[in-house]
């Protein structure tokens, strides 16, 4: 089986000679190319499919309307907030750079320049004046590898063509990483907090901020020492909070607690079931172990500012309250718990994601480990070469 390429017009067509069937000769045209170049590729890559038998005939469907209707099958399958971003991503930097392009002629080189365009050149519908960031890039580039796998096992395209393009690689946040001093002295401030118990159980868990105030008291095991993450509150724009179920595997799970903790909740369940007495009848039922006074989901804005004047009373280093749960991450693997552990604690689908974001040594661990690792090497021989030096 061969082929050529042939112009028509301004565009270039592949053509594959099939032979003859009943005295007629058989050929398959391809749809247009904008390049000689594109078309003997495409060629290649079409006779390789046909001898390895893994061809799949191409889709007119463009990568524009295939990433909406991938989208429209994400809403109820991941957390409202992963969802927004994706369709953010999708309707103002996806389909309005690529969105025209055949999915089946969807190449490397594609995602490559959207990359590089998303990097240097600002979109109009931008609110920041300002190109996306290289991490905003590299969710860009991780929602269209999901998309285009998808695409793959549904048969509409060979492979995936983001496999062999390199994303940006984010520059590494400052985090703000608190010895044990400072997180229990910032921790004893929160007895003075309304949502003080709340910031309490962030830092001693490692919970999202969404899961620790979509918690309820249904979920919450005192005997067991167990919090069992099965919902979580949400805000959305124009409806207000919303409480959505747990989507992932990961995402839902039952995170242990210590007997401190455990103390912490018992003593702030009396504290509201007295609240509750008081509000009477005003009082809106929801089941929710952190609550405005009248049972009502807690305000965001309000635990932000509570926040920052626990923080600012405390006089430790500036942290956010997502920070905490960088803490916890950082302090279980400085202790020596291995990364599944972490990692399954805090709801991450894989432990690569929690050694890379969530994971900050000190400065000290270093100078601790190269110490003990001379130590393994030279034992006794250390202080003669020092004397020798």
């Amino acid at each position: 089986m061969n082929g050529s390429v042939t112009p028509k017009g301004k565009k270039w067509y592949y053509v594959i000679y099939l032979g003859k069937i009943n005295g007629q000769k058989k050929q398959k045209w391809s749809s247009s190319y904008n390049t000689k170049r594109e078309a003997q590729r495409a060629l290649r890559e079409t006779l390789h499919q046909m001898d390895e038998g893994t061809y799949i005939e191409p889709t007119k469907e463009t990568v524009g309307s295939y990433m909406v209707s991938w989208l429209a099958g994400r809403e109820n399958s991941v957390e409202y907030n992963t969802f927004k971003k994706y369709r953010w991503l999708t309707e103002h930097h996806v389909v309005p750079n690529i969105g025209s392009i055949e999915l089946a002629k969807l190449a490397p080189q594609h995602l490559q320049e959207l990359y590089t365009t998303l990097l240097t050149k600002v979109s109009p519908t931008s609110k920041t004046g300002k190109p996306l960031s290289k991490r905003s890039v590299l969710h860009v580039h991780n929602m269209i590898h999901m998309a285009l796998d998808q695409a793959v096992n549904w048969g509409m395209i060979h492979r995936n063509v983001s496999d062999v393009v390199k994303p940006p690689k984010p520059t590494e946040k400052e985090f703000q990483r608190l010895s044990s001093d400072e997180l229990r002295h910032l921790l004893d401030e929160t007895r003075k907090y309304r949502y003080g118990v709340a910031f309490f159980v962030t830092a001693m868990t490692g919970m999202r901020k969404a899961e620790v105030f979509g918690l309820r008291w249904q979920d919450v095991d005192l005997s067991a020492g167990v919090l069992r993450v099965r919902q979580t509150l949400q805000y959305v724009k124009g409806v207000g909070p919303v409480f959505k179920d747990t989507k992932t595997v990961n995402g839902r799970r039952d995170v242990a607690i210590d007997p401190v903790t455990m103390q912490q909740l018992r003593n702030h369940r009396k504290a509201q079931l007295e609240e509750r007495l008081l509000m009477g009848h005003e009082y809106k039922e929801h089941d929710l172990v952190f609550s405005r006074n009248d049972g009502r989901p807690a305000s965001y804005s309000t635990v932000d500012k509570e926040r920052k004047k626990w923080v600012e009373r405390s006089g430790v280093k500036y942290i956010v309250l997502h920070g905490l749960r960088h803490n916890h991450a950082s302090d279980l693997i400085e202790q020596g718990e291995s990364a599944d552990v972490v990692s399954k604690r805090i709801g991450h689908a894989r432990t690569s994601i929690t050694m890379d974001i969530y994971v900050h040594p000190r400065p000290e661990q270093q100078v601790k480990a190269v110490n003990k690792y001379a130590e393994n090497l030279f034992g006794e021989q250390k202080e003669q070469i020092r004397k020798d030096g």
